[in-house]
């Protein structure tokens, strides 16, 4: 008996050390394959200033000299009157996507930015909310009629200023505070030159070939290479021997023109997670004009795991030293 658990132990181990070592000679295999067919200024909850605002972006598509109008909703959520004045500036998205910056009309045309912040039309530029009171103000944007096809990005801020105040009980000077939200305008203006909208999957797969401590991390680069932005989401699906394990949604986000969004995702593996394992990406934009898949195979190999196998192999070889050095075991 004593030496079938001997015989048995000795097997987990040659096992488990085979699938190591199978994972670390796989760590340089593999390879991406995928095909393509054709901020901070915006609020997410009630900001300090007690006002929110509503819809935080617009996106649509036009024409050259069409009057797009549309209506942003104030909500002043605190029991003070608001003086609020509207704006609107033009934005350019950095190359990683990550940050917007934002300039006024002059300065985007000396950058040679598509300007859409002239395009803006507000009927009212200030607006006085009263504690608790909701507004809706109306705007149109005026498209000129030789508008060339392309992407314009812009934001429609609201900033209000609460001037600074005394108070005679404590004798202390409140300071004033600016603040501002905007609500992104996102607009692709189809002209007399035709919009192309191309994508391509720069980057796919996990951080590493094998995952030794949870979580698993996966990084995925999708390039507009178009002249015209593009909404699209997707999924990462993991698989096991043909089975879906987990599916790690990629977000709904706009990719513009000539930059590369990049989408961080995570798998939180456990300790009966061993094993090769398939990712596979798929990503589709709004339009259905940009299709991306790709696969990668990587190894779950945990080391908990590993250090009780290799605890129970150690105990039974001492186990097994012990027994023959204190007892004599007869055959019959």
């Amino acid at each position: 008996m004593m030496q079938g658990m001997f015989a048995k132990g000795s097997d987990i181990l040659r096992r488990h050390t085979a699938r190591v070592l199978f994972a670390v000679l796989c760590a340089g295999c593999g390879g991406v394959q995928a095909q393509a067919q054709v901020a901070g200024v915006v609020n997410n909850g009630v900001p300090d200033g007690g006002v929110q605002i509503s819809p935080i972006r617009f996106e649509a598509d036009v024409r050259p000299g069409d009057v797009w109008r549309g209506t942003l909703n104030l909500k002043n959520f605190s029991s003070e009157i608001r003086e609020l004045t509207l704006s609107a500036e033009d934005f350019v998205v950095t190359d990683d996507t990550q940050n917007i910056t934002f300039y006024p009309s002059d300065q985007a045309r000396h950058l040679q930015v598509p300007d859409i912040a002239d395009w803006v039309v507000l009927p009212q530029r200030t607006v006085t909310l009263a504690g608790n009171a909701t507004a809706a103000v109306p705007f149109e944007l005026h498209i000129p009629p030789n508008a060339p096809t392309g992407g314009y990005y812009g934001a429609l801020f609201v900033t209000q200023s609460r001037t600074g105040s005394y108070d005679t009980q404590t004798g202390q000077a409140q300071i004033g505070i600016n603040s501002r939200m905007g609500a992104l305008l996102i607009f692709a203006v189809h002209g007399s030159e035709p919009a192309r909208v191309e994508g391509t999957l720069t980057a796919f797969g996990p951080t590493q070939k094998v995952f030794f401590v949870s979580p698993v991390r996966f990084r995925t680069s999708i390039a507009n290479n178009g002249t015209i932005h593009f909404r699209g989401s997707g999924a990462i699906t993991l698989a096991r021997g043909g089975k879906t394990i987990a599916t790690l949604p990629l977000a709904s986000q706009v990719n513009y023109p000539h930059k590369v969004r990049t989408y961080a995702s995570a798998w939180h593996f456990g300790l009966l997670d061993m094993g090769p394992y398939t990712a596979t990406v798929r990503y589709e934009s709004l339009s259905g004009l940009v299709t991306l898949e790709a696969t990668e195979v990587f190894w779950v190999v945990p080391w908990s795991a590993i250090a009780i196998v290799v605890g129970i192999v150690i105990l039974l070889v001492a186990l097994r030293f012990y027994i023959k050095k204190n007892y004599v075991i007869q055959r019959r």
